[in-house]
């Protein structure tokens, strides 16, 4: 199955926020605000609710917003130690991530570029269920001007009436 849609990851006022609309194959959005993480689920008609000090457990989680400190949560492994994959692009380099801890995740593998920005995440779990996302149109810093009203309104989200919510 493919999926498709936008994010954006940012560090305001020293907390990690995330934002992530999934719009296909289903609508989904993925918030957190530093505070809480809010999980909305368009076909189920739900949005999960939970402090985000009960989601940092997740390795995921924790690999999205660097909280805590990826080096503290994941072991740093080179991927192309003697010869480049034939899958990494001339002038791309992969970096391998595996847990220190128990986790969904078995590894998450990354594809960066010259500039050192991340292009591609393949994400394997134990059950070897493998994710790739792929980012296009990447803007580094796009929040940088913007005011903070601004800012706090692209990281909320008020689901549709009749949506269930489940706080956590």
């Amino acid at each position: 199955k493919q999926g498709y849609g936008s994010g954006i990851l940012a560090r305001v006022d020293e907390k990690a926020r995330m934002r992530w609309d999934y719009r296909e194959p289903d609508r989904q959005v993925v918030i957190s605000d530093g505070r809480s993480v809010q999980l909305y689920f368009e076909k189920l008609k739900q949005m999960i609710v939970a402090p985000v000090q009960e989601t940092q457990t997740d390795m995921l989680f924790s690999f999205f917003t660097g909280t805590p400190p990826i080096e503290t949560t994941f072991e740093l492994l080179p991927v192309d130690q003697h010869e480049p994959s034939p899958s990494t692009p001339q002038g791309f380099r992969r970096l391998q991530m595996v847990p220190k801890g128990s986790s969904n995740i078995s590894r998450i593998e990354l594809l960066i570029d010259e500039t050192s920005i991340i292009q591609a995440i393949t994400l394997v779990d134990y059950f070897d269920t493998v994710t790739l996302i792929e980012f296009n149109d990447i803007e580094i810093n796009p929040l940088i001007a913007t005011p903070a009203a601004e800012i706090a309104a692209r990281f909320d989200f008020e689901p549709p009436a009749g949506t269930e919510i489940i706080t956590q």
